[in-house]
């Protein structure tokens, strides 16, 4: 529980500081770099949160069921 939430710790001080450094884009490129960045983003956050919640319940399902 504590990791969980030191991770969404980090992730939202990362996600504060992503917003407050980056300007408004000025282009098509620049908002498609932008766009692109955060969808990646949220990618890898629900990925580290999808692999957390497996690998708890594996080991709930390990410790309930195996002797």
């Amino acid at each position: 529980m504590a990791d969980m939430q030191e991770n969404m710790k980090s992730g939202q001080d990362q996600h504060n500081c992503a917003v407050s450094n980056s300007a408004d884009p000025k282009n098509m490129q620049e908002l498609t770099t932008y766009v692109q960045t955060l969808l990646q983003g949220m990618q890898d956050k629900f990925q580290t949160m999808s692999d957390q919640i497996i690998n708890r319940n594996i080991l709930y399902v390990q410790t309930k069921f195996l002797p």
